[in-house]
């Protein structure tokens, strides 16, 4: 029985693997939902090109990952999209639901389940009426870090340890990006 739970592990998509894995990555709002898929909204575009509006299929729950709350009508998030090119339709990436990124206002929550690493506290937040445990980054500043790791992917591939090491930013989001992208022989101990 235990290695039937083993079987089941996954490995959770890091923000540097949705931004590079993605064909499309943007602010969108939900405007319809149905059995199997959801309509949205683009809000804003920051990778990639779609029609204004698309139908999405659902991240289906799991035993090893669920969504952070129902889908309804009205919710906004940063929405990682890849295309089944047998099928034609659009899909958000990871099996751990890690390409639905909640948003409030201007405000985006990277949930603690994805794993994104940072150095200051996650906090507990309503988002869409469902507490989780987030870390909490304007939306300015997370489109403009995935702008700049976009841009500047290869520099940080090519990063020595002590770049890693001494690597800062006044962008929270983008210091987060490139956290997780260290290999583990450059962390401090």
């Amino acid at each position: 029985m235990l290695s039937f739970f083993n079987s089941l592990d996954y490995e959770t998509t890091t923000i540097p693997e949705l931004i590079t894995q993605s064909e499309f990555i943007g602010k969108v709002e939900i405007v319809d939902v149905q059995k199997n898929r959801f309509k949205i909204k683009i809000l804003d575009k920051i990778k990639g090109s779609l029609n204004d509006e698309i139908w999405v299929n659902k991240f289906q729950n799991w035993m090893c990952a669920s969504r952070w709350t129902d889908y309804s009508v009205g919710q906004q998030e940063l929405i990682f999209l890849n295309k089944n090119n047998k099928t034609e339709k659009w899909y958000p990436i990871g099996a751990g639901n890690e390409g639905e990124i909640p948003t409030v206002k201007d405000s985006v929550f990277v949930l603690s389940k994805n794993y994104f690493v940072q150095k200051r506290g996650q906090k507990q937040f309503k988002i869409h009426n469902q507490k989780a445990y987030a870390y909490p980054f304007s939306y300015l500043d997370t489109k403009l870090g995935i702008l700049s790791y976009m841009e500047n992917q290869k520099t940080y591939a090519e990063f020595s340890c002590d770049e890693f090491r001494n690597f800062k930013t006044e962008n929270l989001f983008l210091q987060g990006i490139v956290l997780q992208i260290t290999p583990t022989n450059c962390e401090e101990n």
